[in-house]
């Protein structure tokens, strides 16, 4: 018995009429983050709900943006995209995109009987090699023998990540959920034994995908979530694009070579796919981009249609060039009174 668990979500919102329902109690936390001003608390009956920041210190995020996060307890609830979308509803924000979505199974071993731990054994010694880019991330320690407790595929700034690890480790030496381990009965998980999870982390243009039997390209929609045949679909879709091996066997095409059969049926519709929205940036565009940025300061007190298309200048020009990091890491220090024109 397969489990899909939604273990992250967060969600883009337009928040031009962002309210805040007397059905919920919010915390205005006294610190911000990196990118908004406001980050706020949200309880439902007493119990933590979600994490809501908004008005953005940026001028490249839309000034009416919000992000709403779902407590991680809240995901192993019944009919959570309901509740999602209740919550949205009740307090005026416009659903625009998922901004991160992380999809998990829980299993003691792979379908073929091969131990987690095994098969990361034998991948590391190349007797099982990966389909596709294989750049990974290997946390183990050593006692009498390697002791191999977490795998990642892909870089953590990157739109797509595939974890494997030791979940009841995770548990026992981080933090306890209790919630996941009634989870575990449910599914009738051997408790007795090391339980392992093979997660999925999407973000950003890694949303993307084209349904093969329609063609149509599209993303993850949050209305569709509450689907298990959809939310199925999303996983098995990226698994297979991100999480596939072969029997090294010598020759030179891994095409060749006899695939590992992990899991039964691990074949979606979807075919992720990798939007290139940038066009590259260098060195002059960074001096470009900053004297954009500053502009911001000098602007004020002008008409409001000149700085809006100032602001709407600089969004279209960091998208493009790719410096999205670049600018939050630096707007601090161009915000300094230094920095300022006098």
């Amino acid at each position: 018995m397969q489990i899909i668990s939604i273990d992250w979500l967060q969600v883009y919102c337009s928040g031009a009429n962002f309210q805040q329902s007397s059905c919920y109690e919010w915390k205005l936390q006294n610190f911000q983050t990196k990118q908004f001003r406001k980050l706020f608390e949200v309880y439902y009956r007493g119990e933590e709900f979600c994490t809501v920041v908004s008005i953005p210190t940026s001028p490249i995020i839309p000034p009416d943006a919000v992000i709403v996060k779902f407590k991680n307890r809240q995901l192993y609830g019944t009919d959570i995209i309901e509740i999602a979308k209740l919550f949205l509803e009740q307090n005026g924000l416009i659903y625009k995109s998922i901004t991160r979505l992380d999809l998990a199974i829980d299993f003691n071993k792979f379908q073929n009987g091969l131990l987690p731990s095994t098969f990361i054994d034998k991948f590391m010694k190349c007797e099982f090699l990966k389909i596709g880019r294989g750049k990974f991330t290997l946390i183990g320690e050593q006692k009498f023998k390697h002791v191999y407790q977490y795998l990642r595929f892909g870089q953590k700034t990157a739109d797509v990540n595939v974890y494997l690890y030791n979940k009841t480790t995770e548990l026992n030496q981080v933090q306890d959920k209790p919630y996941i381990r009634k989870l575990w009965a449910l599914m009738g998980l051997d408790l007795t034994k090391d339980i392992w999870r093979l997660e999925i982390s999407i973000k950003g243009s890694g949303t993307h995908y084209v349904d093969t039997t329609t063609s149509e390209a599209t993303k993850i929609d949050l209305s569709s979530l509450d689907d298990s045949e959809y939310l199925s679909n999303v996983y098995k879709s990226y698994i297979h694009q991100y999480f596939r091996f072969c029997q090294n066997d010598g020759q030179c095409n891994k095409n060749r070579m006899k695939e590992v059969c992990l899991f039964d049926n691990m074949h979606g519709t979807f075919k992720p796919l990798y939007l290139p929205r940038t066009t590259g940036s260098n060195r002059s565009d960074k001096i470009f981009v900053k004297k954009l940025y500053m502009l911001d300061q000098e602007l004020r007190g002008f008409n409001d249609n000149m700085i809006s298309a100032q602001k709407d200048i600089l969004r279209e020009f960091v998208l493009n060039t790719d410096l999205f990091d670049y600018v939050n890491k630096r707007s601090y220090a161009w915000n300094a009174p230094a920095h300022r024109p006098n």
